[in-house]
């Protein structure tokens, strides 16, 4: 007589590993043309309720001082704490650094919050507002993005 042994199942959302991404979108809010951005996501789930990531961003294209459109990039660096990373909706708070801002060539402080909304296991769609402290200028710098990512 054979002794069935029941192998409990586990939710891989729960369980700890890393989170890559890369994936494609748009900038623009506040004065700022919409512009492509090239993104990616390294990040590290703790479990289902917490975890931590690097999400750099390019920004292609940039308008300067004056409003005149030109070939000029950006680049941004923040970490994030992402809550719930595994979930559907994941909204994540952070900061970071971001240079080239206005044409300006300055690197500055960040702020940036968002959500995640996992759409399949290995799509998601990221809408984030970035908050940038620009030191050389008076300008408040407010910046908005839709993200789609590719998970792997």
């Amino acid at each position: 007589m054979a002794v069935e042994t029941a192998i409990p199942s586990v939710d891989p959302a729960t369980l700890p590993g890393p989170i890559f991404g890369i994936g494609t979108g748009y900038h623009g809010f506040a004065g700022d043309r919409p512009s492509p951005v090239l993104t990616g996501r390294l990040g590290y789930a703790f479990g289902e309720e917490l975890g931590i990531s690097l999400r750099p961003t390019y920004i292609f294209l940039n308008r300067d001082l004056q409003g005149v459109d030109n070939s000029d990039g950006a680049f941004q660096l923040p970490i994030t704490l992402d809550l719930f990373p595994r979930a559907l909706f994941s909204p994540y708070f952070g900061g970071g650094v971001a240079t080239n801002t206005d044409t300006t060539h300055a690197t500055d402080a960040m702020l940036t919050g968002g959500i995640d909304l996992n759409l399949l296991p290995n799509l998601t769609l990221g809408l984030n507002v970035n908050y940038i402290f620009q030191t050389a200028i008076d300008d408040t710098d407010w910046g908005a993005m839709a993200l789609l990512y590719l998970r792997f």
